[in-house]
């Protein structure tokens, strides 16, 4: 079998190059340019946080003024009582309690207390909780936790109920979820 020759040689020539370069460009170039356009995402995202990090250095310092400037005692007020870890623990227990009973149809199933945790100064107060409600409880319950005094953290929550559907409205909802508190850590 003979190549062609002439014009249509160089056709067939010129269509075996450009197949070459395609799988040239698809082997090689395309994923070139998509690493070269991850790592530029990473960086830029890099940048992002650095800058990010610059503003919080440089605003340290008047934080730290506005703090000393607190009259004594003052700087704790968003912190659990308690002379312990369980009297603390407690504390936040009832206040658990009356938060659902005050976000109006939230069933408490269970409470359980998470191990206490150093973190700083300060010691972390752990609470599990399991209940039902329908979800604008639910959702409420979530908004007073948020709002209250001293401030609750809200963690590993998990819900689980039937998908949505009109009418609905008012099937209650299995959630679970951890809050949390702190008090001053004691010497």
């Amino acid at each position: 079998m003979s190549l062609p020759e002439g014009r249509a040689g160089q056709g067939l020539a010129l269509g075996l190059l450009g197949l070459v370069l395609l799988a040239t460009w698809l082997g090689l170039g395309g994923p070139l340019l998509e690493a070269h356009a991850e790592r530029a995402a990473v960086l830029e995202r890099k940048a992002l946080v650095a800058a990010r990090m610059q503003a919080l250095v440089a605003s340290l310092p008047a934080l730290q003024a506005s703090a000393a400037a607190l009259p004594a005692g003052q700087g704790q007020a968003g912190l659990l009582g308690g002379a312990s870890d369980a009297l603390a623990g407690a504390t936040l227990q009832g206040m658990v309690q009356e938060l659902a009973a005050r976000s109006g149809g939230v069933s408490l199933e269970s409470l359980e207390a998470l191990p206490a945790e150093e973190m700083g100064g300060y010691r972390r107060i752990g609470l599990r909780v399991a209940g039902k409600a329908p979800w604008p409880n639910l959702l409420r319950l979530l908004q007073l936790v948020d709002a209250t005094s001293p401030g609750l953290l809200v963690d590993a929550l998990s819900l689980r109920g039937p998908p949505p559907q009109r009418g609905l409205v008012g099937v209650p909802v299995e959630v679970s979820f951890a809050v949390y508190g702190f008090r001053e850590a004691t010497p």
